[in-house]
C-alpha cells in the first residue's frame, strides 16, 4: 500500500508528529517562516496567491479567512497522486491515538466514494475519493447562503456515520427533528422529502440553525459539499485530541 500525507497551514509543534508519517509520501502547503521540519514536498503559496490570502485575512467578521486552508488542499491536490492507495489530510496541532498512518492503514479496506473523517480537520480515503473533496472551485456557490435551504443527498447521509461531523448544521426541512434520530426521520419521511424538494422553498419550510451568520461557514458548506458528490463519511477509526485542548 502506498499512502500520501497531506499536511495544511501552521507547522504548529511539529516535532510530535514526524513519526505518524513514517512509511508515507508527504506533501506540506505551509508558510515560509515555519521551515521545512521533517521530509516532505514543500509547497507556498506564489506572490498573486499571497494578494488574495491578504484579502481574506482581512475579511474575519465573514469568516473568509478559512478559505485559505481550501486554497491550500486545492494546490496539494494538483501534484499527481494517483499512484497512491490512500491519501490523508491532516494538521499538526492534533494528537492522534495511532503510532503511524501508514501501520493504521495497511490492513484496511478503503471504500470508494467513502471519505473517513472528523469535522473538517482530518479525513482520508482513496485517491480518486479524495480529488472529489477539492471545495476551492465551488465556494463561491456557497457563499452568503447560510440561511439558505439547499437540497440534500439523502442516500448519502443514511449511509454515513452522523457523529463524524455537523450533520445538525445543516438546514433541515421543518419535517424532519434533527435533533432526534435524523436517520429514522428521513426514512420515515423520504416521500415527502423527496416531493417537497421539487417545490419553491420558502423560510417556513426549513430550520435555519441558530449559529453565528457567516458568508462562509466552512464545515457545514463542505459537509454539503461531499455529500452531493454521492460520498459518504465514516468515522476515522482512531482517537484524536487537539495537542491543548480535549476535541468537542
Amino acid at each position: 500500500m502506498k499512502v500520501a500525507v497531506l499536511v495544511i497551514g501552521e507547522l504548529r509543534n511539529s516535532e510530535f508528529v514526524k513519526n505518524l508519517y513514517d512509511g508515507c509520501d508527504v506533501f506540506v502547503h505551509t508558510d515560509k517562516k515555519y521551515g521545512e521540519p521533517f521530509p516532505a514536498k514543500y509547497q507556498y503559496f506564489d506572490e498573486n496567491q499571497e494578494r488574495i490570502v491578504d484579502k481574506l485575512i482581512n475579511r474575519k467578521s465573514e469568516n473568509f479567512h478559512r478559505i485559505i486552508q481550501w486554497l491550500r488542499y486545492h494546490e496539494l491536490l494538483k501534484n499527481d497522486l494517483s499512484e497512491y492507495d490512500v491519501v490523508v489530510k491532516v494538521r499538526t496541532d492534533l494528537d492522534l491515538f495511532i503510532d503511524n498512518f501508514y501501520d493504521f492503514l495497511k490492513d484496511k479496506t478503503i471504500e470508494e466514494n467513502t471519505l473517513y473523517a472528523i469535522k473538517d480537520i482530518i479525513w482520508y480515503g482513496t485517491c480518486d475519493t479524495i480529488m472529489k473533496t477539492d471545495f476551492y472551485n465551488d465556494i463561491v456557490f456557497y457563499l452568503g447562503m447560510d440561511d439558505v435551504f439547499l437540497p440534500m443527498n439523502y442516500d448519502a447521509i443514511l449511509k454515513s456515520d452522523l457523529d463524524t461531523m455537523e450533520f445538525t448544521w445543516l438546514n433541515w426541512k421543518t419535517i424532519i427533528d434533527y435533533t432526534g434520530d435524523i436517520k429514522q426521520e428521513i426514512i420515515d419521511k423520504r416521500e415527502n422529502l423527496e416531493s417537497e424538494d421539487k417545490n419553491i422553498i420558502t423560510y417556513d419550510d426549513y430550520h435555519t440553525q441558530p449559529q453565528t451568520y457567516h458568508r462562509f461557514k466552512s464545515e457545514k458548506f463542505f459537509l454539503h459539499y461531499v455529500l452531493e458528490r454521492d460520498i459518504c463519511i465514516k468515522k476515522l477509526g482512531f482517537d484524536l485530541k487537539f495537542r491543548n485542548r480535549i476535541y468537542g
